[in-house]
């Protein structure tokens, strides 16, 4: 009697669980897996890199609409370590001098306004040594709903940021032609929709482009903890309303594995970053920073692989980064 039993509670779990994987199936299949078919081998991808950590390149595009390409105003490497359960977002600062392929040395932004998803990935790989093949993408109108979707972000803003971030709620709302919510107070404030977009857009306060970067890898980490807060009960309705407001290459199994692997190492540990470092550039009469990609490729490396690195008296600080 006990096993039988047994038996059927088995026999139900696997049931709920096929459904559970059937409806997950579903879901997955409605992602906007765009119009480009990414070749790896015309990726430029460099070889040697561990298959236990899987880059995905993340891009916020500047543009409030689908259908306009825009340029990536926000470019992210975003390393998942299926080992040992952490998740690290590097940012690429826009104005960094690069080698676009077939057009030469250019801004890092203008990568993804000549040719989209797949020119910027290969601009990164070549740059910076990597070994992407998948992407993320989103713009402003979509960031604002993931944001509400996972009931906003607590931040800490300052005065200079509340007025500097209500300049662009101002002008996200008259295109969309909304009435703009304000941010009322700096301080600890919880911040939704085209507030949150506004902040990470912000940048002529403090360190330009620089702080910038913070805000975006900032507001980046505070969704990714919510959504890992969230009760699994919730995970449905969750991934149901975020589906629809991103663009992303990679496959429903690939999805499947990198949550998996997240989820059975509890809440995992993030860690963020940015180059080029402090004191390791300089920026030319077009405004660019100009900086030594070979050095910037080897310490990106170092820092996504766990491997330390410091950095020399030239470059600045002799600081680990973390």
């Amino acid at each position: 009697m006990k096993k039988r039993v047994i038996f059927w509670v088995v026999v139900a779990f696997m049931f709920v669980a096929g459904v559970a994987c059937f409806a997950a199936t579903q879901m997955l299949n409605s992602i906007d897996r765009g119009d480009v078919e990414l070749n790896e081998e015309e990726l430029d991808t460099h070889e040697g890199l561990s298959d236990e950590v899987i880059n995905i390149a993340v891009f916020g595009v500047d543009s409030r609409t689908d259908e306009v390409a825009g340029r990536s105003d926000a470019m992210m490497i975003v390393s998942v370590d299926m080992k040992h359960g952490k998740i690290k977002a590097v940012s690429l600062m826009r104005d960094s001098l690069v080698d676009i392929p077939g057009y030469g040395k250019y801004k890092l932004n203008g990568a993804y306004a000549r040719g989209g998803v797949e020119l910027a990935i290969k601009t990164i790989n070549r740059n910076f040594k990597m070994n992407i093949t998948d992407y993320v993408s989103f713009n402003f109108n979509q960031l604002a709903g993931i944001v509400d979707a996972l009931g906003g972000v607590e931040v800490e803003v300052t005065e200079a940021e509340r007025r500097n971030a209500n300049k662009y709620i101002k002008e996200m709302a008259n295109e969309v032609g909304e009435k703009p919510d304000l941010i009322k107070k700096a301080g600890k404030v919880t911040l939704y929709g085209y507030q949150a977009v506004a902040y990470a857009r912000i940048r002529y306060v403090g360190n330009a482009d620089f702080e910038r970067t913070e805000r975006q890898r900032e507001v980046m980490e505070k969704l990714m903890n919510k959504a890992l807060a969230t009760n699994p009960v919730r995970y449905p309705a969750l991934i149901k309303s975020l589906i629809p407001m991103v663009e992303t290459s990679l496959s429903n199994d690939e999805i499947l594995r990198i949550a998996g692997a997240v989820v059975l190492q509890g809440k995992p540990v993030f860690e963020q970053g940015r180059f080029p470092l402090d004191g390791s550039y300089k920026s030319n009469s077009s405004y660019a920073m100009v900086y030594d990609l070979d050095a910037a490729a080897d310490k990106l490396h170092r820092f996504i692989y766990d491997e330390p690195f410091y950095e020399t008296e030239e470059e600045g600080t002799e600081e680990e980064m973390q």
